[in-house]
């Protein structure tokens, strides 16, 4: 667990040492566990509002979204499949899930559960599925047939799900929405490493948020100066094993069952919908470098990203120009 928490309390000093105080209000924080991993909340309660009410119910918020996104996690039983498909929260998140599957052609895919779990990578206990393992666990998945089981309402037909691949944008979305309905009008949210900003600075400046180096996790790369955005970042680093030489990422591509291995460390998309860019972070880390600008240039979807590749180069969205900061060289700006 030390690999995962202390990313996040690097995350939490530098947003905390970045984004400074306010001269008439006092943000405060609270840091608990879930999700398999620490979240953080920071928030600048309204002088009307009880901070500590506030971090309550930003923390119990998460830990529902917890509850209930295990409870569809890896599941294909009928009970649990039909749960899923009663469920109108559960459902909605699904059915948004797949549409970002069918515009991603599949880049992204809720459905790969049984090939993340086949690499041990749900488990801890690490291993290289043979070839012929692969190809029939291929058959099993594909968002298309998670489709067709909700247009059925078939829960015989449902494929085992990992909706935690949006479970942390989701999570931080809703508890925005309460924050908001409750007076807050400026939060930090850092859940696992995705970072949430609910409005600007008390002040009406921007926040600034470092991007971690892939290649040091003590230290970072770039930083964003941002207001009410989501910024999330997937990368081989993040869970990894090594055997015989070669490191195995978690970040699996759907099309071929195997750890993405192109020139990416890490993608950081920015973005106003937390869903999305929780998604879009993994589908452009498998796409790659010129997968992820061509999707970009596509329009369909209002997005910015950030693009690190080993060589350590960097390219950015044209989104990004004017509040991007990086020591790395700057490898194009994307239009």
């Amino acid at each position: 667990m030390k690999s995962r928490i202390a990313p996040f309390i690097f995350i939490l000093f530098l947003l905390t040492a970045l984004t400074g105080c306010a001269k008439k209000t006092e943000p405060v924080r609270r840091e608990f566990f879930s999700m398999d991993t620490v979240m953080q909340v920071i928030l600048y309660p309204d002088r009307d509002s009880d901070p500590a009410k506030m971090l309550d119910l930003a923390e119990q918020e998460v830990l529902r979204t917890d509850a209930l996104l295990t409870s569809a996690m890896g599941t294909a039983e009928r009970d649990s499949a039909a749960k899923i498909l009663n469920d109108s929260e559960l459902s909605a998140l699904l059915n948004r899930a797949l549409l970002i599957s069918a515009d991603t052609d599949g880049a992204f895919d809720p459905t790969v559960w049984p090939i993340v779990d086949a690499w041990g990578f749900y488990s801890g206990s690490h291993r290289i599925p043979k070839e012929d393992e692969l190809s029939a666990l291929l058959q099993t998945i594909g968002w298309e047939k998670a489709r067709s089981a909700m247009n059925a309402s078939d829960p015989d037909a449902l494929p085992k799900l990992d909706l935690g691949a949006i479970g942390k944008g989701y999570a931080a979305s809703t508890v925005k929405e309460k924050l908001h309905e409750n007076g807050v009008t400026s939060a930090i949210l850092s859940l696992g490493g995705n970072v949430s900003l609910l409005g600007s600075r008390p002040d009406g400046s921007d926040f600034t948020v470092g991007i971690r180096d892939p290649e040091d996790p003590a230290a970072y790369f770039a930083t964003l100066s941002l207001s009410d955005k989501a910024v999330v970042t997937s990368g081989s680093y993040e869970r990894s094993f090594e055997q015989d030489g070669v490191r195995y990422s978690h970040i699996i591509d759907p099309k071929t069952g195997h750890p993405v291995d192109n020139s990416l460390l890490s993608v950081t998309v920015v973005a106003d919908d937390d869903i999305l860019a929780d998604a879009l972070s993994t589908a452009l880390f498998v796409m790659g470098p010129d997968g992820a600008a061509q999707f970009y240039q596509s329009g369909l979807y209002d997005f910015d990203m950030i693009l690190m590749e080993k060589d350590r180069s960097v390219t950015i969205t044209q989104g990004l120009k004017n509040c991007f900061e990086t020591a790395e060289t700057l490898k194009g700006i994307l239009k």
